[in-house]
């Protein structure tokens, strides 16, 4: 079910899986705060300590030469559920643009795509996901922005590999796998909010295992909330939850300052952000974002209730575990300034890479 296009100016360039390029793939086309990164196959807490996680994608790089495109022909959409956003594979190179389109378009309530997604998913939501297919690589503006982020050029003669792209996503009360050389997505189970990226890789966990025996290279990807933003987030919940901590022990207890020496401590968090330089930049670049989310109460409600609820259990404890907390909270807050810094050192590298 996949074919190449024509050499010249209507061809797809080589892109190679790359964490930064799949990052810039998705902001060229209009997806806001979106960030990709690459995950070791069998590593379930990495999967989790990114979440929120949008939808997950393997690729699987196979030898030109013994790649077989396979149907299932049992993989077809329920007409129940054909508002699902599903396209076919249509053309080897234009792998990561299937793949990060058909995460972010079924994605489109939690990720602001930007206008020129969201009148494709319009003008293509009567489409077949072959005509889907073929429209998303005619389009000029999606294969210029896929191109602009490489340097290979994509003809049978030079290219010796390719790739097959297997996005996964939650959708409707069901996780769905969505692979472009099958006729439609797949429905693998029904899930929640909580437990669907460990339905999603147990299926993942099955096809690599698969794919690995017949010496294929297979890499696991997510598409995620830019990590800025999560960590911004992080932060202004701290500095709250700190801040309620203060007053609290501070009506209580009002010799809590003396009896752990939080002179001494508050010396201690102003010498490390002072000296390293991830923390500094971080700082400066949480000030920046204020913009984003400024107080707590703009944080979700979700998050809002769970500090809610931490904070009340916290109150019932003996007061030397409360302050503690405190402690732990300074000790929060220096990481997620680094944290920061680490993903501005980033976006920097990608941002100056040449293609």
């Amino acid at each position: 079910m996949s074919k190449e296009a024509p050499s010249g100016g209507n061809s797809w360039n080589l892109l190679e899986p790359d964490p930064g390029t799949f990052t810039q793939l998705c902001a060229q086309i209009g997806a806001q705060s979106v960030q990709v990164e690459q995950i070791k196959l069998l590593d379930r807490d990495a999967i989790r300590n990114l979440r929120p996680i949008h939808g997950l994608v393997i690729i699987i790089k196979h030898k030109l030469e013994s790649f077989i495109s396979k149907d299932d022909s049992t993989a077809t959409i329920n007409s129940s559920n054909n508002h699902i956003y599903f396209s076919n594979q249509v053309v080897h190179n234009a792998y990561a643009m299937h793949a990060l389109l058909n995460v972010l378009l079924n994605n489109s309530n939690t990720i602001d795509i930007g206008k020129e997604l969201d009148h494709f998913k319009q003008f293509t939501n009567d489409f077949t996901s072959m005509m889907k297919g073929l429209t998303l690589t005619n389009s000029h503006v999606f294969r210029q922005a896929h191109n602009s982020l490489s340097s290979h050029k994509s003809t049978l003669e030079s290219n010796s590999e390719i790739y097959h792209s297997i996005s996964y996503i939650k959708y409707d009360g069901y996780v769905w796998e969505l692979d472009g050389l099958k006729r439609g997505p797949l429905k693998l189970g029904a899930c929640n909010d909580n437990n669907w990226l460990d339905v999603a890789h147990n299926e993942i966990a099955k096809r690599c295992e698969m794919y690995q025996r017949q010496n294929l290279t297979v890499s696991l990807w997510a598409v995620i909330e830019d990590r800025k933003l999560v960590y911004q987030r992080k932060l202004i919940e701290k500095l709250y939850v700190k801040r309620e901590i203060e007053y609290l022990l501070d009506t209580q207890q009002p010799d809590w300052r003396m009896r752990i020496n939080v002179p001494h401590w508050e010396e201690e968090y102003k010498h490390t952000m002072n000296q390293n330089e991830r923390n500094k930049r971080g700082k400066l670049l949480f000030t920046q974002l204020l913009s984003y989310c400024k107080s707590f109460d703009q944080l979700p409600v979700q998050d809002q209730n769970m500090i809610h609820s931490f904070l009340r259990k916290n109150s019932a404890e003996e007061k030397r575990e409360i302050m503690d907390t405190w402690l732990q909270v300074q000790d929060d807050s220096l990481r997620l300034y680094e944290n920061l810094g680490i993903e501005l050192e980033k976006q920097e590298i990608y941002e100056a890479s040449p293609p």
